[in-house]
């Protein structure tokens, strides 16, 4: 704390990014501020923008505050808590207390805004010289913080800076990164951080000191909750006894980085979910409930895509009785009824490569096609995609006889077939829905009758509609 003030204190005056109080304003001005600080730092391409209490504006004299962030109350909500629920979620802050030459002393650090301008209760403001004020709507500055947000990458912000060496070698599970990758780590620290520089997950600054970027703490923390920017994004996985969640049986947060905490993540999974043994000639082989390649690629979903802008929620897997819920913040970045054909959208790039170059995941398009591919071997009802709120929901249902499906779930893997079909350059037909649900030939007239049902509802059509139907073939309708 002290190294920080004494840094931010050198500024000859208060800044677009920077600014100093002695006490506790009042509520609104205080959000007005931060949301104001958000703007400026993307605007002027700064690491973080700081609210410095006390400390005076023009000497910058450390003379102490008697504003304790965790104590102030709004009404009956803390300070925090109403300061988040009145700012628009692209808004990261923390509160950092301390003894400065004796006096107490509050920092706000304040990420630049990402994405989208930062708001507060729904208006936009931003800093001119040391005076926060709105920010006018079609007016130059907002078309060039625009410019600035769409370009923001929260995976390269700052998560902590002003590291040593040492530091940056205890947060970070360097020795798992080289592992990971296939390379030899070079014997030496410093030489072992510059191809995690490439990487971006720390920046070296001029004064030799280090930063970890969000990238970096996501990745490879050794404990996520070390970084306040990315703490709320660890890996939970709960079981729960029953369909409900009215009782949970057990719980595990990973908290290290997605490199190590999926691995972990997935065997803890696979210990959570049924299995039975089976005797194949002179060979026992155990055989899980679900396939392992779409837990698998539905977990590491759900960290990829997940949208890091959305605070207070992290990525979750739930089991349950007969399901499997995969959850994560953010809505798909493409037509969920294209999931399967259309070509691959990532909406954080930098995590999507380095976890495709590790074999956590691939960028290639297909793991929708691998999920219900791997469904269907099985005969599994097809996977559902359910968007709520802000949050994306993957539900991997458990074996269930074709007489028990809903209409609805039956729909669902029909139309799923026809489209995982048409992504292999092929063609679905009766036979090969029957094949899908596990039926004998005596049951082609009721996947003729699903097969209609889906043609009458606009999901797929035939190639040739003058065909027998005995021979008919069919596309998505989209194609």
């Amino acid at each position: 704390m002290k190294l920080l003030i004494q840094e931010l204190s050198a500024y000859p005056e208060e800044t677009e990014y920077l600014e100093f109080k002695e006490n506790f304003v009042e509520f609104e001005k205080e959000g007005k501020d931060i949301c104001a600080l958000a703007n400026s730092a993307t605007l002027h391409d700064v690491r973080f923008a700081y609210k410095v209490w006390g400390v005076t504006d023009k000497l910058h004299e450390v003379v102490g505050t008697s504003f304790y962030p965790r104590k102030q109350k709004h009404g009956n909500q803390d300070l925090e808590i109403w300061l988040r629920s009145m700012l628009s979620s692209n808004v990261h802050f923390e509160f950092e207390e301390g003894e400065v030459f004796g006096k107490h002393v509050v920092v706000a650090k304040i990420m630049p805004a990402a994405y989208q301008i930062a708001r507060f209760k729904n208006e936009a403001y931003i800093r001119t010289g040391s005076s926060t004020q709105k920010l006018v709507p079609g007016s130059r500055r907002e078309s060039e913080l625009w410019a600035k947000v769409g370009r923001a990458a929260f995976e390269t912000q700052v998560a902590l800076e002003h590291l040593m060496l040492d530091e940056v070698v205890s947060l970070l599970d360097v020795p798992l990164y080289y592992e990971k990758l296939g390379e030899p780590m070079p014997a030496q620290s410093e030489s072992a951080l510059h191809a995690l520089e490439v990487d971006r997950f720390v920046v070296k600054d001029v004064d030799g000191s280090y930063a970890i970027t969000n990238l970096g703490a996501l990745t490879i923390a050794r404990d996520v909750s070390a970084f306040p920017s990315v703490a709320r994004k660890a890996l939970r996985v709960i079981r729960y006894d029953g369909s409900s969640r009215i009782l949970m049986q057990k719980e595990e947060t990973l908290s290290s980085g997605y490199a190590q905490s999926f691995e972990d993540a997935f065997r803890y999974l696979m210990a959570l979910l049924p299995s039975e043994e089976r005797i194949e000639g002179a060979v026992r082989r155990t055989e899980g409930e679900y396939p392992q390649i779409a837990l698998r690629e539905l977990m590491g979903n759900s960290l990829i895509h997940q949208d890091f802008q959305i605070g207070g929620a992290g990525p979750m897997v739930e089991v349950f009785d007969g399901r499997i819920e995969f959850t994560n913040p953010g809505e798909p970045l493409v037509d969920v009824s294209r999931i399967v054909n259309d070509p691959p959208c990532s909406r954080n790039e930098h995590l999507a490569g380095i976890m495709r170059r590790m074999g956590i995941c691939e960028e290639a398009g297909t793991g929708w096609d691998k999920i219900i591919y791997s469904c269907e071997l099985l005969h599994l009802p097809a996977p559902r995609i359910e968007l709520y709120g802000d949050s994306t929901r993957v539900v991997l249902y458990g074996r269930r006889p074709f007489k028990d499906l809903t209409i609805e779930e039956k729909r669902d893997a029909c139309y799923w077939h026809v489209c995982v079909r048409y992504a292999a350059r092929d063609y679905a037909s009766n036979q090969s829905l029957r094949e899908r649900f596990g039926l004998k030939d005596s049951n082609s007239a009721q996947i003729s009758r699903l097969l209609k049902t889906c043609v009458e509802q606009g999901l797929i059509k035939p190639v040739d509609p003058s065909t027998s139907p005995r021979y008919m073939r069919y596309i998505p309708q989209w194609a």
